[in-house]
Parts: C-alpha cells; structure tokens; sequence
C-alpha cells in the first residue's frame, strides 16, 4: 500500500519530556507518520491501532553465543553468503576488566528456512566448524 497525499488523516502525537524539575508538553502534527520503532513500538502504543504493513522476506535466523578464543577488540563481523549474511557481534564483559576473562560474542545467522532447520539439527561441534568455516573465509562470489 503506497502513501497517497489527501488520503490519510492528520495523527497529533503529544507527549511529555522531563528534565530536572521542568516538565514540558509536546505535540507533533503531521499527515505521515512512520512507526519503525520495532515490534514493541512505542508510537504505535500511544496512537492505539492503526492499519500497518508487514513484508515477509522468507528469511530465518539462527542466533546463539559463543566463546572466543581472542579478544576481536569490539569490531564486529559480518559475512554475505548466497542465502543471507551470517554477522559475530562482540559482547562486552562489564563484570571484569580482567584482560584473562572470557570473551563472548553474539551469532546472527540469517538464511533460508529450510536450512535454518538443517542448521539447529548440527551437533554443536558440525555448527560451530561451519560458522568458522564461513567466518574465516573470505566474501563468497
């Protein structure tokens, strides 16, 4: 469905903000109102409902955590495959500083259905051996 001008009514959004001891009240009036906050939208709670617009793209993730052998230093990775790109995110060790605590990281693997499930049925060894693989080789073609 495509925004049409004069098709759609006016949205008034108001809200408060606060700040030390001041308070202010704030409205927003606009003709087009996009709600990409998320799936728990914060828009879309304080307008009530309203006709949205939901794209499939036949993709499923596959995301777990991992320990890593050596610190990444925060950067992440990411790697397109032919079925969608599979990314190591760092996750931070708040609790300690210690330079010989465990480094983690976060796997989102996103990729067709049918072999999201051929990966969930790996053994634990089979699916770590592939992210490798897929992590420490270069772009594919």
């Amino acid at each position: 469905e495509n925004y049409t001008p004069g098709h759609c009514s006016p949205v008034e959004l108001t809200y408060q903000t606060k700040q030390k001891n001041n308070e202010e009240e704030h409205t927003i009036t606009t003709d087009l109102l996009v709600a990409a906050d998320g799936g728990n939208s914060i828009v879309r709670r304080l307008l009530g409902t309203f006709p949205t617009i939901s794209i499939g793209y036949g993709r499923k993730a596959v995301t777990c955590t991992v320990s890593l052998e050596n610190d990444i230093g925060g950067i992440a990775f990411q790697r397109f495959q032919p079925n969608g790109p599979i990314a190591l995110l760092p996750v931070w060790n708040n609790e300690s500083r210690d330079t010989n605590a465990k480094n983690y990281a976060n796997i989102v693997w996103s990729t067709t259905p049918e072999e999201a499930d051929k990966l969930q049925k790996l053994s634990d060894t089979e699916f770590i051996n592939r992210i490798n693989e897929l992590l420490q080789s270069g772009p594919t073609n």
